[in-house]
């Protein structure tokens, strides 16, 4: 059996990065509710688009953006694509609440710094590094559920200052580097669904030099046993 749990990445040398408790204060839930209310309130203004359990519409591509169709219809960005499975990771509480308290206990790695979201979805881990202070955000989705977030986004004021871009972080541009990369890699085993991949790829590409990465490292729990 293995876990894993995400780890925030180091401050500064004169500071010490306080332990990432995976369990979500008030503060925490009442973010992630008041998303979830949001996130419902744009899925009933999509119509019938969003009615059903279906994909969205083909959502236009940010210009510069590359590989349009050329994944669409993979069933792994059709699953990720569905809003009830992105309203069933929001309203997973451990998960969220961990990241919201990870990035508003380091507020000096965000205060205004560009950062980039790899695998959005929903857009709340972009909603979290702007309420830790973030200038700007790239938020970067294959799946068609990036129309929904830009929508979300929109609806709350943030269409300015989050940049929502569907594509694949391997084939998509942006206009410059970015001082922080954030995601959700993490698959079971920490490496299943091959996120980590795609995550180490858009450091490669976007990250400036001694940039941070939130997640950072990662541990897997082994527990060896006999049946």
């Amino acid at each position: 059996m293995a876990a894993t749990r995400p780890t925030a990445a180091p401050e500064s040398a004169s500071s010490v990065t306080p332990p990432l408790v995976p369990i979500p204060d008030g503060e925490a839930k009442s973010a992630i509710s008041s998303a979830a209310e949001a996130s419902k309130s744009a899925e009933s203004n999509a119509g019938e688009v969003a009615r059903k359990h279906e994909s969205i519409v083909e959502a236009p591509f940010v210009p510069g953006a590359a590989g349009e169709g050329t994944h669409q219809n993979h069933p792994f960005f059709h699953f990720y694509g569905l809003l009830p499975h992105q309203q069933n990771m929001m309203q997973d509480t451990v998960r969220t609440g961990t990241y919201y308290k990870a990035f508003m206990s380091n507020p000096t790695d965000f205060r205004g710094k560009v950062v980039l979201d790899v695998g959005t979805g929903s857009g709340i881990l972009a909603y979290f590094a702007v309420r830790a202070g973030a200038r700007k955000v790239y938020a970067v989705e294959a799946s068609g559920v990036a129309e929904h977030a830009r929508k979300l986004l929109q609806y709350n004021g943030l269409g300015d200052r989050i940049h929502v871009i569907r594509g694949k972080i391997e084939e998509v541009e942006i206009p410059e580097k970015v001082d922080v990369l954030i995601s959700e890699p993490m698959g079971v085993a920490l490496l299943h669904e091959r996120m980590i991949e795609s995550y180490l790829i858009g450091r490669d590409r976007f990250l400036k030099p001694g940039g941070k990465l939130m997640p950072s490292n990662g541990t897997i729990f082994v527990a060896p046993f006999t049946d």
